[in-house]
């Protein structure tokens, strides 16, 4: 059933997405990246971004926090993998942008990720794309995770399961939100 509902509300939130206009994305955009910006801030070391598809938020990662070397991921079998290039990529057979060049940086080695979602609920669970790379890859992983989306994407709850990728805080057009059981207080 869970599964059911996941494809139900992914397709409609990415159609809600899809009816925003190229200025409305860019403007959204933006602004996520003015917040993520004041985020990162202090942070340093090897942290994670994404390669934007056509109906994510677009961040331009070159004019966030200089002391962060910023590494992409690239499928490996059934698992992301991360290089810490951001000048040349290539499109995959899904379509998402990869990293051509660049040395491989171990997970373990990476301080955070920059994680783009359909949606987000205010616990932190990530509606992805359905394929689990995010989740294989970070079952395990200990460091932060920071939820990207449009504001429209966020849910009060959304259906999840054991493996489902949380993250906190969740950055939008609007505002930075922690998420968890302190989370509720914090999103009105």
């Amino acid at each position: 059933m869970k599964s059911e509902e996941k494809v139900q509300l992914r397709s409609h939130i990415l159609n809600q997405i899809k009816s925003l206009d190229s200025e409305q994305k860019s403007q959204k955009s933006k602004s996520i990246q003015t917040h993520l910006q004041s985020l990162l801030k202090n942070q340093k070391g090897y942290w994670a971004g994404y390669q934007s598809l056509a109906d994510e938020p677009a961040i331009d990662w070159k004019n966030i926090s200089g002391q962060i070397q910023w590494c992409f991921p690239f499928v490996q079998g059934d698992v992301l993998k991360f290089k810490n290039s951001n000048v040349n990529f290539k499109a995959s057979t899904l379509g998402v942008r990869e990293p051509l060049d660049g040395e491989e940086v171990p997970l373990a080695n990476i301080q955070g990720l920059v994680i783009p979602g359909v949606a987000f609920s205010k616990m932190g669970h990530r509606l992805g794309r359905g394929r689990g790379f995010f989740d294989r890859t970070l079952e395990k992983y200990l460091g932060k995770k920071i939820g990207i989306c449009y504001e429209m994407s966020l849910c009060d709850q959304l259906p999840h399961e054991a493996h489902d990728v949380q993250c906190s805080p969740i950055v939008t057009e609007n505002s930075i939100y922690q998420t968890g059981s302190e989370g509720d207080s914090k999103w009105n």
